[in-house]
This record gives C-alpha cells, sequence and structure tokens, in this order.
C-alpha cells in the first residue's frame, strides 16, 4: 500500500504508539498508471527496535525524502505523478 508522503509520519505515530516495529520505507511516484520507483530510496531498519525506527523514519521523512524523488535518487526520467512512499511494519 502507498501512502501519501506528508501522511507518512502519522503512520509512523500510530505504529510507535502501538509498539509496532517500521521496517522500511522505500519511495515512489505514482500516477494513474504507472508506480515508479525511486531506486535510491530505499530504507531499511529491520534491526532497529521500535522506537529507534520510527525515529530514523521521521529523519528520513523531514531530511531528505521530504521532496519528491529525482533522477538523484534513479528514478526514471518520465516519472509524473504524486510523491507516495511504502512503508513496511512488523506484523508484531
Amino acid at each position: 500500500m502507498f501512502i501519501a508522503a506528508e501522511r507518512v509520519v502519522e503512520l509512523i505515530d500510530e505504529a510507535e504508539r502501538q509498539s509496532v516495529r517500521v521496517l522500511g520505507l522505500e519511495g515512489f511516484i505514482i500516477n494513474d498508471k504507472t508506480a515508479y520507483p525511486a531506486l535510491g530510496r530505499i530504507a531499511d531498519f529491520s534491526n532497529d527496535n521500535p522506537e529507534a525506527s520510527a525515529q530514523r523514519a521521521r529523519d528520513l521523512l523531514a531530511g531528505a525524502w521530504r521532496q519528491p524523488p529525482t533522477a538523484d535518487d534513479q528514478m526514471h526520467s518520465e516519472a509524473v505523478g504524486r510523491h507516495m512512499i511504502a512503508v513496511v511494519l512488523d506484523d508484531r
């Protein structure tokens, strides 16, 4: 499931409240026809505890991942659409 980039922190906050670990994030540009992955925007927090993984995810979203991916993130040159994030959560 893709989450609008501007809403991901809310999901992370709720996951942390429920002690669910954020295992990772992946950045995309999505439109009506295509999902374009940003190959340079893959974050793995699987070795972190729930608090650390949530904080690392928030830090990325407030910093480098705040803006939509570009060619510097290994994004396809024809990518147009909405900045979305795939969030991988632990199933407890």
